[in-house]
């Protein structure tokens, strides 16, 4: 390292100011798009049910949503003591993504990188994880995940050979906190139980014995990150329907939304563009590890944890890797966001190629060359796609969104028109204006997208299963409110029985009161309300708060 760069990082004071002040600006960027530009899809409906969990609508009972507890519990408790806006939730990302910027740091300083190469995996990681290319939604379970997997991470580097104690068991504790977060949370735990068992295998470094108790014990460590959530919905009687929404009908989910073979490389292509000086890494990586296999074969070799070798964790983070980007696509998907845990990952790959093969070069002016070549390609692409969120940025200020969206404007109608103890239900998939007018269903089902009508995304036995508990909630108790958009004549055709037994069911029943770029809002006959049985926020299959059956 050149006297030039020495100066710039002379203690771990200063390098540790100098990224987080980069990691700040580079967040305030990031965080702008969802603060300024709230998005009304699945970060609402996560919203609302953080809402609803604290008036005592229990999830999976009575707001049905296949998303772990853990972004629903985070929601409740920032809710509990900040207003109910996703504007604090912006800001709680934010705070998320910061610590793990910093965990990304102290995990290659763990690992014996020097700290210019930890601060540069910081640096990629302040620009990846901030993109305004992965965040096209607000309050997403992928940014929370990704602390607790750096932790899982650093926790289990800091066990050490033979991996097993306090820090082995922290290692599977953060993991299952990652996981209550999203089921793809459980990857460093599944990449640090293959780790092992290359260790016993292959590597040869520990004994079956020790490899059984690490497992064993890294496996405890997931268990009881459940364990408070697994005793709450036990208390209530939803067990079953907590795994049979966050393990069995993920499951399902992914199963029945995979895209054919063909497409998925291209679909990798388009979301990981933005990330290719830290794929290249990746691949760096790779071709060391062989290398260095090569090179050492019919050698006998004698490194040791304790001395903080990088070339020996290598393969732990390689399986790191794959690990999010197999989880990217189990969903079958694909979206954006589902690829943002690659950020961090692939931002401690690059902190780790660069220590491995840039840090002990001697310290020379054509060396020192090669170094800002080797930065320059590294960071060059992320701070081109930083320069362009920057001016999206300064566009978002100067030209704020307006918020006479058509979302917006048909929760403005329901408000000026509701009394309490009315219920909404909206056929089609905007959680946006459940948060905003913070109203009840009639069913736990929100609205009609677990259908798939007009995808076919999930089986017809499954849709019939959906509809079979939908429409009797809808027939005992209408709500006061219903939502629906325009379609067209093939769309409608294209719902089939389903839809048309809803239409009738609102054409009958139902008058229509507004309309507004196509979303149509409907309000129950004046002259039938004697009728309509009062609706119950509590819905008929659930159990009274604070009761135990």
């Amino acid at each position: 390292m050149s006297e030039n760069i020495r100066r710039i990082f002379p203690t771990p004071t200063l390098a540790c100011l100098l990224v987080s002040a980069w990691a700040l600006v580079s967040t305030i960027v990031g965080m702008s798009h969802v603060a300024l530009e709230p998005i009304p899809n699945d970060g609402a409906l996560y919203a609302y049910i953080s809402q609803q969990w604290l008036h005592g609508n229990i999830p999976y009972l009575d707001v049905w949503e296949h998303k772990p507890p853990g972004v629903f519990a985070l929601g409740s408790l920032v809710f509990l003591i900040f207003p109910n806006t996703l504007t604090v939730l912006a800001i709680v990302e934010g705070a998320f993504i910061l610590c793990s910027i910093l965990g990304i740091v102290l995990f290659i300083r763990q690992l014996g990188g020097s700290w210019f190469s930890s601060s540069l995996a910081g640096v990629c990681a302040s620009m990846a994880c901030n993109s305004f290319f992965y965040h096209d939604s607000n309050n997403l379970p992928e940014v929370y995940l990704i602390l607790p997997v750096i932790l899982s991470m650093y926790f289990f580097v800091k066990a050490g050979l033979p991996f097993n104690g306090k820090w082995i068991f922290f290692a599977g504790f953060f993991a299952g906190i990652a996981s209550i977060f999203k089921p793809t949370g459980l990857i460093p735990y599944i990449a640090q139980l293959a780790f092992l068992f290359l260790l016993w295998t292959w590597m040869q470094r520990i004994e079956f014995k020790k490899f059984l108790i690490s497992a064993m014990t890294n496996s405890l460590g997931v268990c009881m990150a459940w364990l408070p959530f697994v005793i709450y919905f036990w208390m209530y009687d939803g067990l079953l329907e907590l795994f049979d929404a966050t393990l069995f009908y993920n499951v399902k989910y992914g199963v029945a939304s995979q895209k054919p073979f063909y497409v998925i490389p291209f679909d990798i292509l388009e979301n990981i563009q933005i990330l290719s000086s830290l794929v290249v890494s990746a691949f760096c990586a790779v071709g060391i590890l062989i290398v260095h296999h090569f090179l050492q074969r019919g050698k006998s070799s004698d490194h040791y944890v304790s001395e903080g070798n990088i070339l020996f964790f290598l393969p732990l983070v390689l399986l790191w890797n794959l690990g999010d980007l197999c989880g990217a696509l189990a969903g079958g998907r694909n979206y954006t966001h589902y690829f943002l845990p690659l950020t961090a990952s692939l931002s401690v790959t690059a902190g780790m190629v660069y220590a491995l093969s840039v840090d002990h070069l001697p310290q020379k002016q054509n060396f020192t060359n090669i170094r800002v070549i080797i930065v320059s390609l590294l960071i060059g692409p992320l701070l081109c796609s930083q320069a362009t969120d920057i001016g999206a940025m300064g566009r978002l200020m100067i030209s704020p969104p307006s918020f006479t969206y058509a979302w917006k404007a048909v929760a403005e109608q329901i408000k000026g028109r509701r009394v309490p103890g009315d219920t909404l239900f909206i056929w089609d998939y905007l959680p946006a204006i459940y948060f905003d007018t913070q109203m009840n269903s009639p069913s736990r089902n929100l609205d009609a997208r677990l259908l798939d009508v007009w995808k076919q995304d999930i089986n017809e036995q499954q849709s019939e299963e959906i509809w079979t508990e939908l429409w009797p909630d809808l027939m005992t108790a209408p709500p006061r409110f219903i939502v629906d958009k325009v379609k067209n004549e093939k769309e409608v055709q294209r719902g089939g029985n389903v839809y048309k037994q809803f239409r009738d069911f609102l054409g009958g029943n139902y008058r229509l009161v507004y309309e507004n770029y196509g979303h149509q809002l409907y309000e129950f006959e004046m002259t039938m309300k004697e009728s309509r049985p009062h609706a119950n926020p509590r819905y008929h299959h659930s159990v009274s708060p604070g009761k135990k059956k």
